[in-house]
């Protein structure tokens, strides 16, 4: 999960779509926020191969956070006025179609399930293998 940098162009953005989608990584959702996008990916990846293959997409920071935690924290609703909240919610809009829906190669995480599931989007797996515990720990912070 992470913030598409707003210096990416199409062609970039089509680049990281067909690496997502030879890794097996799809479905990839997208969420729009003040014009931002934010990238989901429900599945669950190796922290090295993830550290990784972010890095040669485009996000050296986000590569060194998981190098250095172990994770990434990612921030999916900015400090807004309450009013502000009411016209500038984080809305899907669908899959990024050329990254493709995956496979059963990368199991699902059940922490980005979740996650999806609390931003409104709920994704049957069927009999799919899924990784993590049935109710993930997320760490939900307040910002004053």
């Amino acid at each position: 999960m992470a913030w598409a940098p707003k210096r990416w162009t199409d062609a970039h953005k089509s680049a990281v779509a067909k690496r997502l989608k030879k890794l097996s990584w799809g479905p990839v959702h997208c969420f729009e926020h003040l014009g931002q996008t934010l990238l989901l990916s429900p599945r669950a990846i190796p922290k090295e191969q993830l550290a990784k293959e972010v890095a040669n997409m485009g996000w050296p920071g986000l590569a060194t956070e998981i190098n250095n935690l172990g994770h990434a924290w990612v921030d999916v609703s900015p400090a807004l006025e309450e009013e502000e909240h009411e016209r500038n919610e984080l809305v899907h809009t669908g899959t990024l179609g050329e990254a493709g829906e995956g496979g059963t190669k990368v199991p699902w995480s059940a922490t980005h399930l979740e996650m999806l599931r609390r931003l409104g989007v709920d994704i049957d797996i069927g009999e799919d293998e899924c990784s993590g515990r049935a109710e993930p720990a997320l760490r939900v912070v307040t910002k004053a």
